[in-house]
């Protein structure tokens, strides 16, 4: 019996590992779908390795090696490995507890020949040495794992402990403001959006119903974004990375588990266009923070068919779970430095106030002290004029002459204005090749109205950067 246990677990614990191989490739496979439970299931496909591999040992020596420590440990292995496993590895590793405790029960009656006494039937039937060094070695080795893999897991978990306590240091540290008060209401709306759906998602009894939530938060969202620019957003960098190209990678969190990104490679980026240039002065802003740290920025979605604007998730689940949208960032300041500005503006706003307010007064005196004489101490009459304030020559508008609509391209990369009369209005580049469509021209005829699929708002590029379809 005790040989025949030691096959058995020998042949589970060769069925255990490949079924641990399938567990990995499952658990792999939903890792790059973003589905849920998937590292747990990578987790588990570890695990059934591990105890596959302790099964074959054991089993293997059982076979030649008498007792009871060794069938003992392999009860051990093949319940660690049924719990740790998976179903898979569970399913084949209940073999190998069979084994363990057909080797655990093994009963053989020493038969003493006539004319051998009893010290020689026993030394007749006794292990050999090394057995039992075997069975000792491998007894002591799996003490040993477990005792590493103990040792390790409290490592991490000191790890995370420290890092989360430094986190939370830094955190405490940092000048704090309320950020909800400077969160734009459409971007409060836009958060509120996707948290309703998911919340809907997670109630709903079937995919039909989940099918149709997400058709129900794109009319939302297209109701809600007018305009695919968005100014002064605020959020926290999630992730903070670059290409193999050395181009940057941007994840912007705006609420739990909602983020807006660039794409991280070069293939999904070849029309949005919105990995870092390195050479772009955004990029030197953005290398400078870190992961954790809270910024505002500007920039653009795209529209999408799914979710009225690009959302990069494979699967439903992951669209309405964890939604990552695409986004094109123009402008990045930290969130410390946005609220200093701020609070100069307003100062300047004051000063200007203030100003304006003693300059009225001052006039109205003067205006009073005209009509009355002052006496100098050289007894002449002197009389306080005001001089004539200087007056500012009123700044041109240009303005925007509607012309029929016609389709183009862009022959050249250029940086679209937002505003033809705001010299300090952001700008978006345009990649050479760009589609666009031509709704006007500028008064000084040195600019086009355009527009683009990607970009429902007017943006104004250079004449000389056109070219016309028909012309």
């Amino acid at each position: 019996m005790r040989k025949a246990g030691g096959i058995i677990a020998l042949i589970a614990g060769i069925l255990g590992f490949f079924a641990a191989l399938f567990t990995l490739f499952v658990g792999g496979i939903g890792g790059a779908f973003e589905a849920d439970g998937a590292e747990t299931v990578v987790y588990l496909g570890w695990g059934g390795v591990f105890f596959s591999f302790m099964v074959i040992i054991l089993g293997a020596v059982q076979i030649g090696v008498k007792g009871k420590i060794t069938p003992t440990l392999l009860i051990f292995s093949s319940v660690a490995g049924i719990i740790l496993g998976g179903t898979f590895v569970a399913l084949c590793l209940a073999l190998s507890l069979i084994g363990g405790v057909l080797g655990l029960f093994d009963k053989k009656e020493q038969q003493i020949t006539a004319g051998q006494n009893t010290s020689e039937a026993e030394k007749a039937y006794q292990p050999s040495k090394n057995y039992k060094k075997i069975a000792l070695l491998a007894s002591l080795g799996f003490v040993i794992v477990l005792i590493l893999l103990g040792l390790i897991s409290s490592g991490e978990d000191k790890i995370k402990n420290s890092e989360v306590a430094a986190y939370n240091t830094i955190t405490t540290a940092r000048p704090t403001h309320d950020i909800e008060s400077y969160i734009p209401s459409e971007q409060s709306e836009f958060v509120r959006i996707i948290e309703n759906a998911r919340a809907a998602y997670n109630a709903a009894q079937n995919d039909m119903a989940k099918g149709g939530i997400r058709s129900e938060r794109k009319q939302a969202i297209c109701n809600l974004l007018k305009s695919g620019y968005k100014e002064n957003w605020i959020g926290s960098i999630n992730e903070l990375s670059s290409n193999s190209e050395g181009k940057g990678v941007l994840s912007v969190s705006i609420g739990e588990k909602i983020t807006l990104e660039t794409w991280n490679n070069a293939l999904s980026d070849f029309s949005a266009q919105t990995l870092i240039d390195p050479h772009s002065e955004l990029f030197k802003t953005v290398s400078k923070l870190q992961e954790g740290d809270e910024i505002v920025f500007s920039g653009h979605f795209f529209a999408g068919d799914n979710d009225c604007i690009e959302e990069q998730s494979f699967t439903l689940n992951g669209s309405l779970k964890t939604p990552s949208f695409t986004f094109q960032f123009v402008k990045v300041m930290p969130f410390e430095q946005y609220v200093v500005q701020i609070k100069g503006d307003n100062m300047k706003q004051i000063e200007a106030s203030t100003s304006t307010y003693e300059n009225s007064n001052t006039q109205d005196d003067d205006e009073q002290i005209k009509d009355k004489k002052i006496i100098s101490p050289n007894n002449f009459d002197a009389y306080v004029e005001m001089e004539p304030e200087e007056e500012l020559e009123p700044i041109a508008t240009i303005s925007v002459v509607k012309i029929s609509k016609k389709s183009g391209f862009l022959m050249k990369d250029v940086s679209a204005k937002m505003n033809l009369n705001d010299e300090n209005d952001s700008s978006i580049s345009l990649k050479n090749g760009t589609e666009i469509s031509v709704t006007g021209k500028s008064s000084d005829d040195k600019f086009y109205e355009v527009s683009t699929s990607a970009i429902n708002q007017p943006l104004y590029v250079p004449l000389d950067s056109v070219a016309l379809f028909g012309d």
